[in-house]
């Protein structure tokens, strides 16, 4: 078959199967008690994330709903604005849901360690204390 990849239906030629056999493999070897212990840690991380995140002026939770490990925080600013600096600190809801521009989405997982959450805030309050400077606007 000469099938190129982007027009692929099946799942050989789509490379789905090779991702279900890797993600099976896994959790296979997580085991119960690791996944467990995974899901944990992508908690933790989230929360320690929020605390850091909270702390920056202006920056909020969305709502008080509970959260997994991911959860949405309100700016003070555009959160699309930070992307075209090439600063990525999550993914800006704005971008698919009207009305929501200043929402961006946090996701940590186990991989996540307290340094680069620690980092993510530093960085995440340089880039509003630059953009609240200039009026803002993004």
């Amino acid at each position: 078959q000469h099938i190129r990849r982007a027009k692929a239906t099946s799942n050989i030629c789509s490379n789905q199967a090779l991702c279900a056999l890797r993600s099976l493999i896994h959790l296979s070897l997580l085991g119960p008690e690791g996944l467990i212990r995974t899901a944990e840690l992508g908690m933790a991380n989230a929360r320690y994330a929020v605390e850091r995140l909270t702390a920056l002026p202006g920056v909020r939770l969305l709502n008080d709903a509970p959260f997994g490990n991911e959860v949405a925080l309100e700016l003070p600013v555009d959160a699309y604005g930070l992307t075209r600096q090439g600063y990525v600190p999550g993914f800006p809801v704005g971008r698919y849901y009207p009305g929501m521009d200043k929402v961006l989405l946090v996701a940590c997982t186990e991989k996540h360690s307290r340094e680069q959450i620690g980092v993510l805030a530093e960085l995440m309050g340089a880039a509003l204390r630059a953009q609240t400077t200039k009026g803002g606007l993004l």
